[in-house]
């Protein structure tokens, strides 16, 4: 995700982004210049700018819808990783604040249980939303979660096909565990149970942005009218340009006609999947290194390992 502006970096990027339409825009916009300039095909000059207008406000309509569908979809994904941000640090309060380990009437045993517990029930969660993190961009990693997990654990998750689900239920399973033990109250049982419940519904939000794609009749049809955009305009141009002496200017405008169209079907296009692994993605590795920070804080570890956000080349990104 870009946090940090840099106007001649991201002119450059759009242009090497748009290669294909801006090469075909100056060399078809100078063919025209050359038919009309050199071959005295003055008819071309005859035509009127008004069907153009009338082609590129259609065009406008189209890339208006596909824009702010794409990025209703985008801020969705950006909300659900926001709540679930919120309910694990909830999440972490509940299980340092109901499993007290300091409890008198706790023996020397269950003092010991109840630390193991916090950090059974801290560290799988941490490994859960990794996981849904990896699930998402369809590149799990085990490796990457297996020290927060214990053997069953490990375990379990290779025989699921969605091992975060798996890794929620066994939290749920684990509490249920200790209210049957006496290690909390059924009262706090049920909120932490309403915890994990939340993070279904994030999950299965996720989920449904990422297995629901955006109807790829708009994005086929929005290319085609681009890119005969492209094709009409320098020829309409010279209906401006013909009776001065700016005639070459036709190519610097339809140069950046096409920039204008292809920038704002290019960021309808990126905002689409908010789940990948783009600069223009939700940064979900860092939301996670976050939720680990908070979590651990709780806990009561003080010096943390440095988050993934850190190591990226790129100061102007963050992944």
């Amino acid at each position: 995700m870009i946090i940090q502006t840099n106007f001649k970096n991201n002119l450059i990027g759009l242009v090497r982004y748009l290669w294909r339409e801006s090469i075909y825009a100056v060399v078809f916009s100078a063919f025209v210049y050359y038919l009309y300039d050199v071959r005295d095909l003055d008819f071309l000059a005859s035509f009127s700018f008004v069907p153009v207008s009338l082609f590129a406000t259609i065009l406008s309509v189209f890339l208006a819808f596909r824009n702010n569908s794409a990025y209703d979809r985008w801020w969705e994904a950006r909300k659900l990783w926001g709540q679930l941000v919120n309910v694990s640090r909830m999440f972490g309060a509940q299980v340092v604040t109901f499993l007290r380990a300091d409890a008198p009437e706790y023996s020397p045993q269950q003092q010991q249980r109840v630390v193991e517990l916090q950090q059974e029930l801290i560290f799988r969660h941490i490994a859960s939303i990794n996981l849904m993190r990896m699930q998402l961009r369809k590149d799990i990693n085990y490796a990457e979660v297996d020290p927060y997990l214990n053997a069953a654990d490990r375990q379990l998750i290779r025989n699921m096909k969605n091992p975060a689900c798996a890794l929620f239920a066994a939290q749920g399973i684990q509490a249920r565990n200790a209210c049957s033990s006496g290690l909390i109250t059924d009262y706090r049982f049920v909120s932490l149970m309403g915890s994990i419940e939340q993070f279904y519904d994030i999950i299965g939000g996720c989920e449904r942005i990422k297995n629901t794609p955006f109807p790829k009749e708009y994005d086929s049809f929005v290319r085609y009218l681009i890119w005969i955009l492209i094709t009409i305009t320098p020829i309409y141009l010279l209906g401006i340009f013909a009776d001065d002496l700016s005639k070459l200017l036709i190519i610097p405008s339809t140069l950046g006609i096409t920039l204008i169209v292809g920038f704002a079907n290019k960021a309808g296009e990126m905002l689409e999947d908010p789940f990948e692994n783009r600069i223009h993605d939700i940064p979900m590795t860092t939301l996670c290194d976050k939720i680990e920070s908070d979590l651990r804080n709780q806990l009561g570890e003080i010096q943390l390992p440095t988050g993934n956000e850190t190591q990226d080349p790129k100061p102007v990104v963050v992944w």
